[in-house]
């Protein structure tokens, strides 16, 4: 018979000491996997999703576009993983560092990159006219690149009603950003829905399932 002794009590009366050794016939964990056993489920796997890693999470987005709602977002993503595996900003570049470098390093490390597409995402240029996202060394472009080429997890985030850009609007490296199945993150009173739905879908580890 398996079983093992524990302390059930301690008494101290003056000059002498009493210890209670209760003995237990099959330890709670051992009974409940056996028992878990016979119905195919192991008690190990029931360990809760929030007792398991946190995925790292890339923010993409254009400040002139969508800077108010995207800290929004990212406020509840560092409320729920934590600021360690939430990345907004690549302002931290070193000086005399390849942004390239730098970006294709923190995009390695993470699971998902949040694309958060507003109105202005797709048609915004420079200051010479040109639209942002034909320039090859545009950041947004980059960083969106950099996830599609490592084949990370890439979820749209449409906001302000904005509609999922089409491939053809696209340029030709981020034409595949448009077949990722997207959602929309909406003004309150609908925004913590959405960010709830968001972060279940991050906690499980799927994509989106339609287009918002």
């Amino acid at each position: 018979m398996i079983g093992f002794l524990a302390i059930g009590a301690v008494i101290y009366t003056g000059a002498f000491l009493y210890v209670r050794f209760v003995y237990f016939k099959k330890p709670a964990v051992e009974a409940a996997n056996q028992a878990a056993s016979r119905s195919g489920f192991s008690a190990k796997a029931a360990t809760p999703a929030s007792a398991s890693r946190a995925p790292c999470i890339f923010i993409s987005y254009r400040r002139s576009d969508s800077a108010d709602v995207t800290g929004r977002i990212d406020d509840r993503l560092v409320q729920r993983f934590g600021r360690e595996t939430t990345f907004k900003d690549v302002n931290s570049i070193p000086l005399g560092i390849d942004f390239r470098q730098h970006i294709d390093s923190v995009i390695g490390q993470c699971d998902v990159l949040l694309a958060v597409i507003g109105d202005d995402w797709l048609d915004i240029t420079n200051d010479d006219g040109q639209r942002r996202l034909d320039d090859p060394n545009d950041y947004v472009r980059y960083e969106i690149e950099s996830a599609l080429q490592r084949d990370i997890l890439v979820v749209p985030l449409l906001v302000e009603g904005t509609p999922m850009p089409v491939a053809e609007d696209l340029p030709a490296t981020l034409k595949n950003l448009a077949f990722r199945n997207a959602l929309s993150i909406r003004p309150d009173p609908d925004f913590h829905v959405d960010m709830d739905r968001l972060i279940e879908e991050l906690i499980g580890g799927k994509g989106e399932r339609g287009k918002g």
